[in-house]
């Protein structure tokens, strides 16, 4: 097979008409005579990497420009750039602790779902309209049918779990947000700062008789002694409510 030799106009032009024929890879490097690594570097308009030295270990220098750009570069660079394999960049990450940030993990699924878009249209591989995946219909959404039938019950355990555990997670971060940083509310989640034993004590202090004092809502009068409830005052006071008696019963 040839090595080295420039894609012609017409090899380029014949590479896409294979393509979109459907004809697998290893069948066109073959027509063509050329390498199946080559051939698929061309249709996605990528150049070959040059393989790695094994072995090769970075120095402090190097190693610390990995640790501090792992996050928001891809590997593809880094092993350019540093003459290294997957498996020790991989290696390294795994050593360091290091993983990619959200937002380049975002930015990079972007990248990848437009240069898909653009290479369906230049090879004209795009799916036919009205194509739809051999038994999709079998896992799709029905009319009158809910998750819960859908599901076997471990897998719908499993999905309860998961919505549960990500509301949480979006209540908290926004509790957050709001109540400790003070910043603009995003969801409309009800938040309050006190738990609801308190509010379920202070509710049932004003049934009992009691006044909340409009000025301090921790302070709260008793009018007589015989109205007091002892037990439930003991209790109270847990949570910083503080009793004093109405001086004046009548206003």
């Amino acid at each position: 097979m040839a090595k080295n030799q420039k894609w012609t106009q017409d090899e380029i032009d014949e590479l896409r008409r294979l393509r979109s024929l459907g004809m697998e890879w290893s069948e066109i490097a073959i027509r063509l005579g050329r390498t199946r690594k080559a051939v698929e570097h061309k249709i996605y308009n990528k150049p070959i990497r040059k393989v790695a030295t094994r072995g090769r270990q970075l120095t402090e220098k190097e190693l610390a420009w990995v640790i501090r750009h792992y996050k928001h570069t891809k590997n593809d660079v880094i092993m350019e750039r540093f003459r290294i394999s997957h498996s020790s960049l991989h290696r390294i990450a795994r050593e360091h602790g290091l993983t990619k940030s959200r937002q380049f993990m975002k930015k990079t699924q972007d990248e990848a779902q437009v240069a898909a878009a653009e290479s369906h249209r230049r090879n004209g591989t795009y799916p036919p309209k009205g194509f739809r995946i051999p038994g999709s219909e079998n896992n799709g959404f029905k009319k009158g049918q809910s998750n819960k039938d859908r599901l076997s019950p471990k897998r719908y355990a499993e999905m309860q779990e998961k919505r549960r555990a990500s509301w949480r997670e979006t209540y908290d971060r926004d509790k957050r947000r709001t109540l400790s940083w003070g910043f603009e509310q995003r969801t409309k989640f009800r938040f309050v700062k006190q738990s609801k034993s308190k509010l379920c004590y202070r509710y049932n202090l004003r049934k009992k008789g009691y006044i909340e004092s409009p000025e301090d809502h921790n302070l709260y009068f008793y009018p007589s002694e015989e109205m007091r409830r002892p037990i439930m005052e003991s209790h109270a006071t847990k949570y910083g409510i503080r009793f004093k008696q109405l001086s004046n019963p009548k206003l």
